[in-house]
Protein backbone atom coordinates (compact mmCIF):
# COMPACT_ATOMS: atom_id res chain seq x y z
CA UNK A 1 0.00 0.00 0.00
CA UNK A 2 2.71 2.52 1.21
CA UNK A 3 4.59 1.85 -2.31
CA UNK A 4 1.70 2.44 -4.35
CA UNK A 5 0.92 5.73 -2.34
CA UNK A 6 5.01 6.26 -3.26
CA UNK A 7 4.54 5.37 -7.00
CA UNK A 8 0.88 7.96 -7.05
CA UNK A 9 2.65 10.23 -5.81
CA UNK A 10 6.03 10.66 -7.78
CA UNK A 11 3.93 10.18 -11.18
CA UNK A 12 1.58 13.45 -9.85
CA UNK A 13 4.20 15.41 -7.71
CA UNK A 14 3.31 18.34 -9.47
CA UNK A 15 -0.04 18.67 -9.58
CA UNK A 16 -0.25 18.06 -5.94
CA UNK A 17 2.35 21.13 -5.51
CA UNK A 18 0.84 23.23 -7.70
CA UNK A 19 -2.58 22.63 -5.75
CA UNK A 20 -0.73 22.75 -2.22
CA UNK A 21 0.52 26.21 -3.42
CA UNK A 22 -2.63 27.82 -5.05
CA UNK A 23 -4.43 26.65 -1.92
CA UNK A 24 -1.52 28.37 0.39
CA UNK A 25 -1.39 31.65 -1.58
CA UNK A 26 -5.15 32.08 -1.78
CA UNK A 27 -5.13 32.10 1.99
CA UNK A 28 -1.95 33.95 2.23
CA UNK A 29 -4.10 36.86 -0.40
CA UNK A 30 -6.90 36.25 1.73
CA UNK A 31 -5.34 37.00 4.92
CA UNK A 32 -3.21 40.34 3.24
CA UNK A 33 -6.41 41.37 1.95
CA UNK A 34 -8.23 40.88 5.64
CA UNK A 35 -5.43 43.26 7.36
CA UNK A 36 -5.47 47.12 7.09
CA UNK A 37 -1.85 48.40 5.86
CA UNK A 38 -0.20 50.10 8.58
CA UNK A 39 1.43 52.57 5.74
CA UNK A 40 0.62 53.94 2.77
CA UNK A 41 3.76 51.95 0.98
CA UNK A 42 1.98 48.58 2.10
CA UNK A 43 -1.19 49.81 0.34
CA UNK A 44 -1.44 47.11 -2.40
CA UNK A 45 -1.71 48.64 -5.89
CA UNK A 46 -3.41 45.51 -7.37
CA UNK A 47 -6.44 43.54 -6.82
CA UNK A 48 -6.94 40.12 -5.04
CA UNK A 49 -7.61 39.20 -8.66
CA UNK A 50 -5.12 40.73 -9.87
CA UNK A 51 -2.47 38.71 -7.97
CA UNK A 52 -4.61 35.50 -8.30
CA UNK A 53 -4.63 35.50 -12.21
CA UNK A 54 -0.64 36.52 -12.07
CA UNK A 55 -0.28 33.05 -9.54
CA UNK A 56 -2.22 31.07 -12.21
CA UNK A 57 -0.62 32.37 -15.08
CA UNK A 58 3.05 31.77 -13.63
CA UNK A 59 1.77 28.12 -12.11
CA UNK A 60 0.63 27.13 -15.54
CA UNK A 61 4.12 28.33 -17.44
CA UNK A 62 5.57 26.33 -14.93
CA UNK A 63 3.43 23.25 -15.86
CA UNK A 64 3.86 23.77 -19.01
CA UNK A 65 7.79 23.41 -18.49
CA UNK A 66 7.20 20.88 -16.73
CA UNK A 67 5.20 18.58 -19.39
CA UNK A 68 7.68 19.64 -21.71
CA UNK A 69 10.35 18.37 -20.03
CA UNK A 70 8.66 14.79 -19.20
CA UNK A 71 7.43 14.68 -22.74
CA UNK A 72 11.68 15.29 -23.98
CA UNK A 73 12.88 12.86 -21.67
CA UNK A 74 9.75 10.34 -22.70
CA UNK A 75 10.78 11.00 -26.39
CA UNK A 76 14.99 10.08 -25.27
CA UNK A 77 13.52 6.83 -23.92
CA UNK A 78 11.39 6.25 -26.84
CA UNK A 79 14.28 7.08 -29.41
CA UNK A 80 16.59 4.77 -27.78
CA UNK A 81 14.17 1.85 -26.90
CA UNK A 82 13.74 2.46 -31.39
CA UNK A 83 17.49 2.23 -31.34
CA UNK A 84 17.85 -1.24 -29.53
CA UNK A 85 14.95 -2.62 -31.33
CA UNK A 86 16.37 -1.82 -34.36
CA UNK A 87 20.16 -3.04 -33.54
CA UNK A 88 17.88 -6.22 -32.36
CA UNK A 89 16.53 -6.68 -35.49
CA UNK A 90 19.62 -5.85 -37.57
CA UNK A 91 21.18 -8.63 -35.37
CA UNK A 92 18.50 -11.13 -36.09
CA UNK A 93 18.48 -10.48 -39.59
CA UNK A 94 22.26 -10.75 -39.87
CA UNK A 95 22.21 -14.01 -37.79
CA UNK A 96 20.09 -15.54 -40.30
CA UNK A 97 22.34 -14.87 -42.99
CA UNK A 98 24.84 -16.29 -40.69
CA UNK A 99 22.96 -19.79 -40.00
CA UNK A 100 22.00 -20.07 -43.55
CA UNK A 101 25.26 -19.78 -44.32
CA UNK A 102 26.96 -22.15 -42.33
CA UNK A 103 24.33 -24.56 -43.22
CA UNK A 104 25.15 -24.79 -46.78
CA UNK A 105 28.92 -25.22 -45.91
CA UNK A 106 28.45 -28.15 -43.38
CA UNK A 107 25.88 -29.69 -46.29
CA UNK A 108 28.59 -29.21 -48.67
CA UNK A 109 31.11 -30.05 -46.38
CA UNK A 110 29.88 -33.44 -46.08
CA UNK A 111 29.21 -34.21 -49.80
CA UNK A 112 32.96 -33.30 -50.26
CA UNK A 113 33.89 -35.86 -47.71
CA UNK A 114 32.02 -38.92 -48.62
CA UNK A 115 33.35 -38.28 -52.38
CA UNK A 116 36.90 -37.66 -51.33
CA UNK A 117 36.74 -40.27 -48.88
CA UNK A 118 34.97 -42.85 -51.79
CA UNK A 119 37.52 -41.93 -54.43
CA UNK A 120 40.59 -43.02 -52.02
CA UNK A 121 38.70 -45.69 -50.83
CA UNK A 122 40.98 -49.04 -51.57
CA UNK A 123 37.71 -51.08 -52.27
CA UNK A 124 37.19 -48.25 -55.03
CA UNK A 125 40.86 -49.03 -56.30
CA UNK A 126 40.32 -53.11 -55.73
CA UNK A 127 36.91 -53.11 -57.63
CA UNK A 128 37.74 -50.45 -60.58
CA UNK A 129 41.57 -52.27 -61.23
CA UNK A 130 40.49 -55.74 -61.21
CA UNK A 131 37.86 -56.07 -62.91
CA UNK A 132 39.80 -55.86 -66.59
CA UNK A 133 42.70 -57.79 -67.41
CA UNK A 134 43.33 -55.83 -69.86
CA UNK A 135 46.69 -53.59 -68.69
CA UNK A 136 46.21 -50.69 -71.62
CA UNK A 137 42.18 -50.94 -70.28
CA UNK A 138 43.07 -50.45 -66.51
CA UNK A 139 45.58 -47.87 -67.02
CA UNK A 140 42.34 -45.87 -68.72
CA UNK A 141 40.39 -46.85 -65.33
CA UNK A 142 43.58 -45.41 -63.59
CA UNK A 143 43.53 -42.44 -65.05
CA UNK A 144 39.92 -41.31 -64.41
CA UNK A 145 40.39 -42.75 -60.68
CA UNK A 146 43.05 -40.43 -60.57
CA UNK A 147 41.29 -37.74 -61.83
CA UNK A 148 38.45 -38.26 -59.52
CA UNK A 149 40.68 -38.07 -56.74
CA UNK A 150 42.34 -35.27 -57.81
CA UNK A 151 38.50 -33.28 -58.35
CA UNK A 152 37.71 -34.58 -54.83
CA UNK A 153 40.77 -33.64 -53.13
CA UNK A 154 40.57 -29.74 -54.18
CA UNK A 155 36.64 -29.25 -53.61
CA UNK A 156 37.39 -30.66 -50.28
CA UNK A 157 40.36 -28.53 -49.59
CA UNK A 158 37.94 -25.61 -50.89
CA UNK A 159 35.47 -26.57 -48.36
CA UNK A 160 37.85 -26.98 -45.41
CA UNK A 161 39.21 -23.75 -45.96
CA UNK A 162 35.68 -22.15 -45.04
CA UNK A 163 36.83 -22.88 -41.26
CA UNK A 164 39.43 -20.66 -40.26
CA UNK A 165 40.64 -23.18 -37.53
CA UNK A 166 41.26 -25.83 -40.10
CA UNK A 167 42.79 -22.97 -42.24
CA UNK A 168 45.35 -21.03 -39.38
CA UNK A 169 46.38 -24.29 -37.74
CA UNK A 170 48.68 -26.13 -39.79
CA UNK A 171 48.30 -28.90 -36.97
CA UNK A 172 45.02 -29.97 -37.66
CA UNK A 173 44.30 -33.61 -37.72
CA UNK A 174 42.05 -33.87 -40.08
CA UNK A 175 44.20 -31.31 -42.50
CA UNK A 176 46.81 -33.46 -41.83
CA UNK A 177 45.13 -36.57 -42.20
CA UNK A 178 43.70 -35.74 -45.43
CA UNK A 179 46.76 -34.97 -47.51
CA UNK A 180 48.34 -38.18 -46.16
CA UNK A 181 45.23 -40.43 -47.63
CA UNK A 182 45.55 -38.32 -50.72
CA UNK A 183 49.62 -38.55 -51.21
CA UNK A 184 48.92 -42.68 -50.48
CA UNK A 185 46.08 -42.58 -53.27
CA UNK A 186 48.65 -40.73 -55.59
CA UNK A 187 51.77 -43.00 -54.53
CA UNK A 188 49.62 -46.43 -55.59
CA UNK A 189 48.49 -44.69 -58.85
CA UNK A 190 51.80 -43.93 -59.52
CA UNK A 191 53.21 -47.56 -58.55
CA UNK A 192 50.65 -48.97 -60.88
CA UNK A 193 51.28 -47.28 -63.54
CA UNK A 194 54.73 -48.21 -63.62
CA UNK A 195 53.78 -51.89 -64.01
CA UNK A 196 49.47 -52.51 -64.42
CA UNK A 197 50.24 -56.15 -63.21
CA UNK A 198 51.37 -55.54 -59.46
CA UNK A 199 50.32 -57.13 -56.92
CA UNK A 200 48.53 -54.25 -54.74
CA UNK A 201 47.62 -55.97 -51.68
CA UNK A 202 49.89 -54.85 -49.20
CA UNK A 203 49.78 -51.36 -50.74
CA UNK A 204 46.10 -51.63 -50.12
CA UNK A 205 46.34 -52.53 -46.71
CA UNK A 206 48.63 -49.67 -45.71
CA UNK A 207 46.07 -47.20 -47.28
CA UNK A 208 43.35 -49.02 -45.48
CA UNK A 209 44.63 -48.06 -42.04
CA UNK A 210 45.60 -44.35 -43.41
CA UNK A 211 41.62 -44.68 -44.51
CA UNK A 212 40.27 -45.60 -40.98
CA UNK A 213 42.28 -42.92 -39.32
CA UNK A 214 41.06 -40.26 -41.99
CA UNK A 215 37.34 -41.55 -41.03
CA UNK A 216 37.64 -40.96 -37.40
CA UNK A 217 39.33 -37.15 -38.11
CA UNK A 218 36.49 -36.77 -40.00
CA UNK A 219 34.06 -37.95 -37.90
CA UNK A 220 35.13 -35.84 -34.84
CA UNK A 221 35.28 -33.09 -37.33
CA UNK A 222 31.82 -33.32 -38.55
CA UNK A 223 30.09 -33.59 -34.68
CA UNK A 224 31.82 -30.07 -33.94
CA UNK A 225 30.66 -29.02 -36.87
CA UNK A 226 27.22 -29.76 -36.29
CA UNK A 227 27.75 -28.56 -32.42
CA UNK A 228 28.67 -25.17 -33.41
CA UNK A 229 25.57 -24.79 -35.41
CA UNK A 230 23.30 -26.00 -32.94
CA UNK A 231 24.82 -24.06 -30.64
CA UNK A 232 24.33 -21.17 -33.40
CA UNK A 233 20.58 -22.37 -33.87
CA UNK A 234 19.55 -22.38 -30.37
CA UNK A 235 21.99 -20.46 -28.14
CA UNK A 236 20.68 -17.00 -28.85
CA UNK A 237 24.12 -15.36 -29.55
CA UNK A 238 25.19 -12.24 -30.03
CA UNK A 239 27.09 -11.36 -33.03
CA UNK A 240 30.16 -10.85 -31.05
CA UNK A 241 29.40 -14.46 -29.72
CA UNK A 242 29.32 -16.11 -33.05
CA UNK A 243 32.43 -14.00 -33.91
CA UNK A 244 34.35 -15.77 -31.34
CA UNK A 245 32.46 -19.25 -32.15
CA UNK A 246 33.15 -19.20 -35.23
CA UNK A 247 36.70 -17.71 -34.84
CA UNK A 248 36.46 -14.86 -37.20
CA UNK A 249 36.95 -11.40 -35.93
CA UNK A 250 35.44 -10.55 -39.59
CA UNK A 251 31.93 -12.56 -39.26
CA UNK A 252 29.47 -10.02 -39.17
CA UNK A 253 30.67 -7.49 -41.72
CA UNK A 254 31.61 -10.96 -44.20
CA UNK A 255 27.80 -11.44 -43.56
CA UNK A 256 26.47 -7.61 -43.64
CA UNK A 257 28.12 -7.16 -47.02
CA UNK A 258 27.06 -10.48 -48.61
Amino acid sequence: MRDNRLSFYKRNRLIIWAIICSITAALIIQILFSINAPCDFLVAKWSAGDILSYIGTVSLGVIALWQNSTFQEENEKSQERLKDIALRANELVLTSKIVEYESENLKELKVNLIEFSEACDPQTFGILLANNDDDSQKLVISAQLEQRIDKSFMALGRSLRIDSEIKKNDESSLKNMYAVLYAEAKNILGKFRDDPSRDMASDLAVMAKIRDDFWKEREAYLVSREQKLRKLLYGDLSLAEISELYNESDVTEEQSNG
